[in-house]
């Protein structure tokens, strides 16, 4: 198994069949979903960095969604790199607080995602997104919104400075 000690590091006792096995509990309608949530949780708090690697970049919607909240930008990666991922995810990672800024980064590189106006609303909106890529995404911004960025104050100065300058050169060409 390359995996097993490749790039991610050690991926401790996790076979594949185990790995299929977790995957699939997470999509299975059996239990209450909370229920469901709260044991597929234990499940993934248990693994080792490189399973949660591996998990993240093959996972459902559930698992997902918890691996975002990990604290390990690889495992955060892996998400955001997982083809299964829905735009609202996206949506919701954009939004979060505690993604890394590399994870904001490669959500701004994406041109599909970019196409949704609240991905974009999310990143520019998130104080931990880098001050370049937020003012590289202003000008795709509502009119309405740039003024709410003007005076939010957990959005760094320089992003509110350049919202202010956009906001000024549109009502000048108006």
């Amino acid at each position: 198994m390359k995996d097993k000690e490749g790039i991610y590091g050690d991926a401790g006792d996790l076979s594949d069949t185990e790995l299929d096995i977790l995957l699939d509990e997470a999509e299975e309608g059996g239990e209450q979903p909370a229920e469901r949530q709260e044991r597929l949780s234990l499940k993934i708090q248990r693994l080792s960095v490189g399973e949660k690697i591996r998990v993240s970049m093959r996972a459902g919607k559930e698992a997902r969604s918890l691996l975002l909240k990990d604290s390990n930008r690889q495992v955060v990666l892996g998400v955001i790199g997982n083809p299964k991922v829905t735009a609202s995810e996206i949506e919701m990672a954009a939004r979060m607080r505690s993604i890394p800024e590399e994870a904001l980064r490669e959500i701004a590189r994406s041109r599909e995602w970019m196409k949704n106006y609240d991905v974009v609303h999310n990143l520019v909106t998130n104080p931990k997104t880098p001050a370049g890529v937020a003012v590289g995404l202003l000008p795709r911004m509502r009119q309405k919104d740039l003024e709410f960025i003007q005076k939010n104050k957990e959005i760094p100065d320089a992003v509110r400075a350049a919202a202010k300058r956009l906001t000024l050169a549109r009502k000048k060409t108006r």
